[in-house]
């Protein structure tokens, strides 16, 4: 599953994906979105979503990409999103 984001009011051209399968996605989608309710209502998801952000849900996100970008190990991306 893909999930994109996009931050209010913008294109879904302009939006960030990400892929939902990685180890590392519950703790993403807990620090982004700010709720454990969050997640639960994403995990049981089958096809893919697009998810609307406020500002500065979407500043968290492109921090959490810098990390992705920068990292190979999931289990070290993982401990730097909890770090956020």
């Amino acid at each position: 599953m893909i999930i994109t984001f996009i931050e209010e009011n913008t294109f879904l051209q302009e939006g960030h994906k990400i892929v939902a399968d990685k180890t590392y996605f519950k703790d993403l989608i807990n620090k982004v979105i700010g709720s454990p309710r969050a997640y639960n209502f994403i995990k049981d998801k089958t096809s893919d979503l697009v998810i609307s952000l406020r500002k500065d849900q979407m500043q968290v996100l492109k921090m959490i990409e810098i990390i992705i970008s920068t990292n190979i190990d999931d289990k070290k991306i993982k401990k730097y999103i909890k770090q956020l």
